[in-house]
Parts: structure tokens; sequence; C-alpha cells
């Protein structure tokens, strides 16, 4: 299946599994046996670390369901740092957020085929793991919501037609993207399936030239949505 490229970059998110109908799609919460079905999957593709937080409210049994997976693990004090082993990190949502930069700091960062505004930071020598690879769902709705603006709407138009020419679905599109990005260590996945999960890791890294770039946050930024949830 060729995946050996792709393992190390693979964290798996755990939000749908906590809160109820997560993302812009609303695909409601996997079952237990489904979460379980979905470790299996994770382990057996080389995945070896979650992202998870406090915030998503995990059922209890997933402290068992994750033993043996790294923890990428928001910090309660403060939810834009994050522990990673014996590393502290931050998790960004607006590029003015970081007053300092070390070297081989761990940095989350919103990071997809619309949002590219993040990938400087790898001049600093920085980690930096993707999240809001498909901007919770909204890149792979066949119709955007009313309130997205009509420039970002005929970028999608035009996303959609270069998935087809390539014969390819708009999520192989979207991650392959991000996987193809040099300036990404780290990917972190969110699924409500194990057969979605499998889907994922088939996907092969997209190296080309076009530019679906916007620098809108409204758009951007989850948190800014109507009935906003938790990115």
């Amino acid at each position: 299946m060729g995946l050996c490229h792709k393992m190390s970059k693979f964290i798996l998110g755990t939000a749908q599994f906590g809160i109820p109908n997560y993302g812009i799609k609303h695909d409601g919460q996997p079952s237990v046996e489904e979460i379980e079905k979905i470790a299996q999957v994770a382990w057996d593709g080389g995945i070896r670390t979650i992202h998870t937080s406090w915030q998503y409210n995990l059922p209890r049994v997933c402290d068992a369901i994750f033993d043996g997976f790294e923890r990428v693990e928001k910090d309660k004090v403060n939810p834009q740092t994050f522990r990673w082993n014996d590393k502290i990190g931050y998790s960004l949502y607006n590029t003015d957020q970081l007053k300092s930069v070390f070297e081989q700091m761990p940095l989350i960062v919103p990071a997809n085929i619309l949002d590219k505004r993040f990938l400087r930071f790898k001049t600093y020598n920085v980690i930096l793991i993707a999240r809001s690879v498909f901007l919770q769902g909204l890149l792979l709705m066949d119709e955007l919501p009313i309130w997205i603006p009509s420039d970002v709407n005929s970028k999608m138009d035009e996303f959609r037609i270069i998935c087809k020419s390539y014969g390819l679905k708009p999520y192989e599109a979207a991650l392959g993207w991000v996987l193809g990005l040099d300036e990404i260590d780290k990917v972190i996945i969110g699924v409500n399936s194990a057969d979605q999960l499998a889907q994922l890791l088939e996907v092969e890294p997209l190296k080309w030239d076009y530019n679906f770039s916007i620098t809108d946050e409204d758009v951007l930024d989850p948190r800014r949505w109507p009935n906003a949830g938790i990115s």
C-alpha cells in the first residue's frame, strides 16, 4: 500500500469521539465499538500518536483504547499550549499569536488548500503539525454554506474541477496537498469511522502548482463561523 512515507506524519485527532456533531457536516459521534476499530486501524497503519484535550470530553474508556499511543494534549490552564513527550508547544489560530520561537518547538497550525499562512514559520526550524486539513469538513462539501463569500466559492469550484480532471476525490486532493508540503512534519487527521481512516491512509502526497489560498479569517478560523465549534 505504500504507507511507509506517511506513517510517521499522521497523528489521530480525537475531537470527533467526544464532541457531539463535531464539524460542519455534523456526522455524529462514533460508538465505543467504532472507536476501538479506529484505534486498531490507526495502529496497524503505523499511527502511534493521538491529539486530545480535556475539552473533548472523551469517553473514559478511551484511556484504555489508546493505551500505548503517545499524546499531544492541550494544557488545561492555558489551552493554547500543549505537551508532547518532553516538549511544550503552542496551538495557533493567528500568525501574530506567537511572541517568541525556539528551535524544534512544536506548533499546531491550520494548513489546508485555503490556508498557507503558517508555512513560513518553518524558516525558524520549528516542528509544524498541521490541523484543519479539511477545515472541519468544509472543503469536502459539494455545496458551501450561504455565508461563504463568492470569491471563496469560486476557488472551491475551481478546486473541484481540478480534482475531477485528475480523477481525485476532494479528500484525496486536500489531504494529499498537505502531505506533500515540505514544511509540514506531522498531520492531524480526524475521522468518524474505521473505514474513513483506512481511506485516508491510502492517500498519496501531491505536488502541484495550483494556488487556492485566501486570507479571510472569517472563513479560515472555525471559531468565527456561525454556530462555531471547537477546532
